[in-house]
């Protein structure tokens, strides 16, 4: 199977390829459709729970993940082959992650948590959701805001920073929110009612103006012990500051005036179970704001290290069969694609990063680099979102019968096929008109 992996501690992640784990007594086989980038990730590469927990190299990285169970070892109780399954598979030894084709993993987890998917929830959601999901809902009861009490989230664009903002809001809080100007209109269409920009300047000062009869509680996600004491500062007496980042000082953790909390996930089935309900009744939002290959995992992991991230990465692990496809989706793509896309959104400005073999857009590519990763008799899967382009469905196999230009292509029994027995797959210039320089796909749905 592919896997991205470290062969050392502190080594850097790489992909490769590893032999298929096999399902212990106990433990389920799960093929994974999707999996999502965490701190956590790069935390456990560089060594975080050495000498603490067991570990086996090569280390497969990844802790969260979305696929359908493939087998079922003895004593399995309650899932079964077919099963469609999420959660944070964590567990000991350390190194059976989920970016990766398969992973085993034990239908009862002492240290994470898993559970059937949802009808209808996409796999990339699925995949986002658990330890970032979890880890808001867990610090958000620690919390506990009341209606109109202001609650200042450190962080707050980012994974856990998504799902916090929403669910202090589904509470009726005053969420201030930190976000770069750039970031704060999405921000608040996730809940927000005001956003401080770290970027400039004192922090603390600027919430103090803006808040002088002082804060009911914060939320630490960054792990900036300084910025979260002095912001702390401004919490009412009584009130709570928590940190997921252990950016509460022993000092601040002995303070008499307001409680303070390094928090740490607990309970996570539950915390899961409910933190989907929540997201399948459509009152959470799972923030996906970028999602890439496989391969492009090591990528993902150095950005998300580097910090600034909006929302979730997920890592689209079942990728089409056909071309290089091995690009992200650019930032103003869809924000919930669900599915990888046979035709990349690339924009303009990546059409110099652009390798032969790969797919994209005419309007950047000339038509023998458009072609060259799609031919007859190919089996591709995935899907073109977009306003007024065709859908293959998440299962639909493509049997590819012919690719070219508009102007290229014989359109008798083209655009009249009926959906199933044929799909036209479009990447274009978004009006999808039919005009020369659109690039389709003709194919058929595999049985």
């Amino acid at each position: 199977m592919r896997a991205i992996a470290v062969r050392s501690t502190g080594a850097v992640p790489e992909l490769t390829e590893l032999p298929d784990p096999r399902p212990a007594p106990g433990e389920v086989l799960v093929r994974l459709a999707a999996a999502s980038v965490n701190p956590f990730d790069w935390q456990i590469a560089d060594g975080m729970f050495a000498g603490r927990m067991p570990h086996t190299f090569p280390l497969v990285l990844g802790v969260d993940g979305a696929g359908r169970v493939e087998a079922a070892g003895e004593a399995v109780q309650a899932l079964r082959p077919g099963d469609i399954v999420h959660g944070q598979f964590f567990r000991a030894p350390i190194g059976t992650g989920t970016f990766a084709d398969l992973v085993a993993v034990p239908e009862h987890l002492d240290s994470g948590a898993i559970q059937r998917v949802p009808d209808g929830m996409p796999a990339a959601r699925a995949a986002a959701l658990p330890t970032a999901g979890m880890t808001a809902l867990g610090a958000m009861d620690a919390i506990d805001p009341r209606a109109g009490q202001p609650v200042l989230i450190l962080g707050a664009t980012g994974g856990v920073g998504a799902f916090a903002v929403q669910l202090a809001a589904a509470r009726d809080a005053l969420v201030i929110a930190t976000a770069r100007p750039d970031a704060a209109r999405w921000i608040r269409q996730l809940g927000a009612t005001v956003t401080a920009d770290y970027s400039a300047g004192d922090l603390s000062e600027q919430v103090r103006k803006a808040h002088p009869g002082g804060l009911a509680a914060i939320l630490d996600l960054t792990g900036d012990p300084v910025c979260f004491a002095e912001c702390a500062e401004l919490v009412r007496d009584g009130g709570t500051a928590v940190s997921v980042a252990f950016g509460a000082t022993p000092r601040l953790l002995a303070s008499d005036r307001i409680t303070a909390i390094n928090y740490m996930l607990g309970d996570k089935a539950e915390l899961l179970s409910r933190i989907t309900a929540e997201v399948a009744a459509g009152r959470i939002k799972v923030p996906v704001q970028r999602e890439v290959a496989l391969a492009e995992t090591p990528r993902a992991l150095a950005a998300n290290r580097a910090g600034g991230a909006r929302g979730k990465t997920v890592i689209q692990v079942r990728l089409p069969i056909a071309g290089q496809l091995d690009r992200d989706h650019v930032d103003d793509g869809p924000a919930d694609l669900d599915l990888v896309t046979l035709f990349q959104p690339l924009g303009r400005e990546d059409a110099a990063a652009v390798e032969p073999g790969a797919v994209g857009r005419p309007e950047v590519l000339d038509v023998p680099q458009a072609v060259c990763g799609l031919e007859k008799g190919m089996v591709a899967r995935g899907v073109i979102v977009g306003e007024d382009q065709i859908a293959l469905a998440a299962r639909d196999e493509l049997l590819v019968e012919d690719v070219g230009l508009v102007a290229d292509l014989d359109h008798e029994g083209l655009g009249g096929k009926p959906f199933g027995e044929g799909h036209l797959a479009h990447a274009g210039d978004g009006r999808n008109d039919g005009l020369p320089g659109d690039l389709l796909l003709l194919g058929s749905v595999v049985p």
